[in-house]
């Protein structure tokens, strides 16, 4: 099973996510499991315990703690896991790479991996 948090301010955008993983392992006959947070600070109150994802989905413009922010706090718990940040705004691809963020295209590249 495949462990994955998808935090993002807006509602419809969690779901949006959440359906296409869900469709996409679904279809290919594995398991998923979602947790969902409206906020950095709401994802980050987990502590250690955000090691227990394989993947987390960050929306990068949230309020108060931007997707950055707490991307970076969540190197200093862990390397584990691999992080994609969710944006319309290609100013931020930079910052990707300060916390070992992978792009969109590979994440697919892993779940393609992890489900064969």
């Amino acid at each position: 099973m495949l462990f994955v948090a998808i935090c993002d301010d807006e509602n419809y955008f969690c779901s949006r996510e959440q359906k296409l993983i869900l469709e996409y392992l679904s279809q290919r006959g594995h398991k998923v499991k979602f947790d969902l947070y409206a906020s950095g600070e709401e994802l980050l109150k987990q502590g250690a315990k955000v090691v227990q994802y394989d993947i987390i989905f960050l929306d990068v413009n949230m309020d108060k703690l931007d997707g950055i922010e707490t991307a970076q706090r969540i190197r200093k718990i862990s390397h584990r896991n691999f992080i994609v940040f969710v944006t319309a705004f290609v100013q931020y691809a930079v910052c990707g790479y300060e916390v070992d963020a992978i792009r969109f295209p590979e994440i697919f590249s892993f779940l393609v991996t992890f489900t064969s």
